[in-house]
């Protein structure tokens, strides 16, 4: 969250650097355990999921989350 705010109000760096919106989207989709199309698909049964797989959602949808001034409804 850091690194988001730091782009945001000081702007990214240049291409190659870990400071640019790329750089951040890669990173973080990096670090998920499961594809965005895979949290999509159990998103649709979520009532009927075990808790530990709404916690793995919830853990993949925090990172992931818009900033606050391009805050979207959310699903999860």
């Amino acid at each position: 969250m850091l690194r988001t705010w730091v782009i945001e109000h000081l702007g990214p760096e240049d291409e190659n650097s870990g400071w640019s919106p790329e750089a951040l989207g890669a990173d973080t989709l990096a670090a998920l355990a499961m594809s965005p199309s895979e949290a999509a698909a159990l998103v649709t049964e979520r009532r009927e999921l075990p808790i530990e797989q709404i916690r793995e959602l919830r853990r993949h949808k925090n990172p992931t989350a818009v900033g606050e001034g391009e805050r979207r409804s959310s699903t999860v």
